[in-house]
């Protein structure tokens, strides 16, 4: 552009901490700003959010921050200078309320930064942020680049988002992270800009030029939408994310300013909305997709079941933000309706050309079509909930049918095993009576009875009999004694299983597993965590050691804990070898280890 002088401006670094080559081609005079946006709300958390800034109060002011105190049973709390000062100018306890905020964050070294707005926050979800520059980059404020301006914008919209989510319910946090796909401390907000001058001061649609000017003032209006004059010389540039309005009284369109914001706020939300729609219509094909190959996939079903759950809940939250958004554009259709009765022509002339009526209307109709799309997905959810349903039982059915099929086998196995035993303990007695017997013949010299010729031979060898007899039996009573002792000896003298579910130290539990022999390992990855199991043993040597908390018992320790959540969740400690511990006792050393290592937090008194 050859008739506009374009200056070179070279920022101060003591003073700023721009680093860029700014060029100078539009600045504007005596600038007020208004950042609208848009959070769900509604009478409960409006109550809520007088009371946490205490608008109860005889002094109405309190200091804010969102900083967690770590030790809240100590005596003192130090934080940085990341406080906000707020003030309470006027409230109504269900309806709205109206403050001013003194923002106190950190800014670089050598930067000064003053940042006094006032908000406005009512039940309808509107809030509304107004600040006057009074100076920018050590410009007066007949002088404000659009350069500075622009980043001003940026630091404010952060700035005003952090100190909101400070005060706003946990509830409220999680909507806006919903709509704002996890990103609602950086969400966006509606810019209007009410300036007294401009420079160079020309029609309104020459900075519509495609070149410098249309360049400069895209960085605080995005996308041109139209550039106007009105009845009494002011001028009206509209674009998508901001609008700059001139005029020698710009605070007689603070009204219709405010109205547009707060609209074109709310219509950045809907788009926002209306693409997490979208985005839960993938999630819905991604698990139908899941669902179709739980068949193929092992892991598929668990899979759909997470996933599934998730975007049901994510689903009942859009639904109840749909109802906020029908609740605030019900509400701003009838409050244009009231505020456009009283306005002058050009004010009037404002309203037409930002087509605020038209607007409202379109809102109306936007929040009634995302009702069928919300009702629709909720419906697709509750299918697929279903067609899960029905791949569980259709999979328990086999379950169960592997179940009775191994019941069948393991009583047949046990019809098999009570026969062989019924022939293992008769095979028993014969060899049990085989030794009897040839243990008598060895110490009596004879291995066969004489045929009884008299009643004394016959008395006598009746005796001997018996007596064989019950060397036999005293012999097999001995021998099925040694056997149950020795089976005894093969089953666990003592087993504990522990339920822990408890964090764990990661640093900790990583020393305290090197000083152990790890024998085994097993990793479970299944539905994104990460479960171990580790097992090793104490005194498994023949020379036992003798070890503070176990003594010489022999000790096999199985431990399960999940690396991702940071749970140790249960343990099993067997001991063999029969002894003297108990399983108080097995208890108090296993966890007395654990709490002395720093692996586990002793528990509370």
């Amino acid at each position: 552009m050859a008739d506009d002088a374009q200056k070179k401006v070279d920022p101060d670094p003591k003073t700023t901490n721009i680093k860029d080559e700014l060029t100078e081609v539009v600045s504007l005079k005596h600038v007020n700003l208004l950042i609208g946006e848009y959070i769900p709300f509604g009478v409960n958390h409006i109550v809520a959010f007088n009371e946490k800034l205490g608008s109860y109060m005889r002094v109405k002011s309190a200091l804010l921050t969102q900083v967690i105190d770590d030790d809240p049973g100590g005596s003192q709390f130090a934080i940085p200078s990341v406080l906000t000062e707020v003030q309470v100018k006027n409230f109504d306890r269900n309806d709205f309320v109206e403050f001013d905020a003194t923002i106190h964050y950190p800014e670089a070294p050598g930067i000064v930064q003053v940042e006094n707005f006032g908000v406005h926050v009512n039940s309808s979800g509107k809030i509304l942020y107004g600040m006057q520059l009074e100076s920018v980059g050590g410009r007066p404020a007949d002088h404000v680049s659009i350069d500075h301006l622009s980043r001003v914008l940026a630091d404010v919209v952060l700035d005003s988002s952090q100190l909101m989510d400070t005060m706003l319910t946990d509830y409220q946090r999680r909507l806006v992270d919903l709509t704002f796909f996890g990103k609602g401390e950086n969400r966006d907000k509606y810019t209007f800009i009410l300036a007294k001058g401009v420079a160079p001061d020309v029609p309104a649609k020459e900075y519509m030029d495609g070149e410098d000017r249309e360049n400069e003032l895209r960085q605080v209006l995005d996308t041109f939408q139209g550039v106007y004059d009105l009845l009494d010389g002011s001028k009206m540039l509209v674009g998508t994310h901001g609008s700059i309005l001139i005029s020698k009284d710009p605070g007689k369109y603070e009204l219709v300013a405010s109205e547009y914001s707060f609209l074109m706020s709310l219509d950045i939300f809907i788009q926002n909305f209306f693409s997490r729609l979208f985005m839960m219509n993938d999630s819905v094909k991604d698990i139908k997709k899941l669902i179709d190959t739980s068949e193929e996939d092992p892991n598929a079903i668990e899979k759909a079941q997470s996933e599934l759950s998730n975007s049901t809940s994510d689903a009942v939250l859009l639904g109840e933000i749909l109802s906020y958004l029908e609740e605030s554009a019900s509400v701003l259709s009838a409050e244009w309706a009231e505020f456009s009765k009283a306005l002058d022509p050009a004010v009037k002339q404002a309203a037409s050309v930002l087509t605020i009526e038209a607007r409202v209307d379109a809102v109306k109709e936007q929040v009634k079509d995302m009702k069928h799309i919300v009702d629709g997905l909720l419906k697709s959810l509750e299918g697929l909930s279903r067609m899960n349903e029905t791949i569980n039982q259709r999979q328990m059915r086999r379950f169960q049918s592997t179940l009775e099929d191994n019941a069948r086998t393991m009583e047949d196995m046990v019809k098999t095993s009570d026969r062989t035993s019924s022939g293992v303990a008769i095979m028993e007695m014969i060899l049990s009576g085989t030794l009897v017997f040839e243990l008598i013949s060895m110490f009596s010299g004879d291995q066969t009875f004489p045929i009884a010729k008299q009643e004394g031979d016959l008395l006598s060898t009746m005796g001997w009999a018996l007596t064989s007899v019950g060397i036999w039996a005293m012999g097999s009573a001995l021998l099925f004694w040694v056997m149950k002792w020795l089976g005894d000896r093969s089953e666990p003298a003592l087993v504990l299983r522990l339920k822990i579910n408890q964090k764990f130290n990661p640093e900790a539990l990583k020393a305290y597993l090197a000083k152990r022999e790890v024998t085994t390992e097993d990793l479970d990855l299944t539905g994104g965590l990460a479960r171990k199991k580790l097992m090793w043993k104490y005194n498994d040597n023949i020379f036992w050691e003798e070890l503070p908390k176990w003594g010489k018992h022999k000790v096999v320790i199985n431990l399960f804990y999940d690396e991702k959540t940071g749970y140790i969740l249960n343990a099993l400690v067997e001991v063999p070898m029969p002894g003297e511990m108990k399983l108080p006792e097995a208890k108090a050393a296993f966890l007395g280890e654990l709490i002395e290592e720093n692996v586990i937090a002793p528990p509370r008194e």
